[in-house]
Formats: structure tokens, sequence, C-alpha cells
């Protein structure tokens, strides 16, 4: 039964992740979303100062070369922004207001749908 992969220990690249992640404003879910890993995988190996030899070169590359593509990234969110119009942003926003109620009749229908299939 193949476990997980034999971990490098490298706190100091745990606590150089940390100061990157803070500087940058991002969320552990977000980078291990840029990562490709589920979120409690990088949490671990954070806590454990600990990264499998992929996790390891992954997030090395990832500080390198993270002022470039947080750089790129802001370009992008910037003109996207700018391409919105009043108009798309309120629709947005009611769409948004929209999410609580979608959410209350889904649950409310699937409830009844279970009491349905009890009976």
């Amino acid at each position: 039964m193949a476990g997980r992969p034999k971990r490098v220990p490298d706190p100091d690249l745990a606590l150089k992740f940390h100061e990157w992640r803070s500087n940058a404003g991002l969320t552990v879910s977000a980078t291990a979303g840029r990562l490709g890993v589920a979120p409690s995988t990088l949490t671990r190996s954070l806590k454990e100062g600990g990264f499998s030899f992929d996790m390891h070169q992954r997030l090395r590359r990832l500080i390198e070369r993270g002022e470039t593509v947080l750089t790129e990234d802001i370009a992008l969110s910037a003109q996207a922004i700018r391409l919105l119009s009043i108009k798309d942003l309120r629709l947005l926003h009611e769409f948004v207001n929209l999410i609580p109620k979608a959410e209350a009749i889904l649950k409310s229908v699937l409830d009844l749908r279970d009491e349905g299939t009890k009976s």
C-alpha cells in the first residue's frame, strides 16, 4: 500500500512561504489551488515543516517567481475591472444577493424530496 511520499524537512521554506503568502495577500486555499494540491495537503506540509520532493520544488518555484506572477495577475485583474460597466456591477450585485434565496429554495426542495421518499 502506497503512503504519502517521503518528506524533505525544510522549516525555512515553510517560513518563507508564510511570509510570501502574507505579503501577496493570498490564503492557503488560494495558493494550494495555484499549486494544484488540496488545501489540507499544503496545510499539513506547512505544519510539519516538511514537503514531498515535488511540493518542495513547486513551492520554491512559486516563491522565486512570485513577484512576476502576482504583477501579471494584478494587471489582468485591473484590466478586467476596467471593462466592467456600472450596469454589469449592479447585475453582479443582484445575482450575489439572490444566492442565499436560491440556497434556501434548493434546501426546501431537497427536504421535501427526502420526506417524499421516506413515506
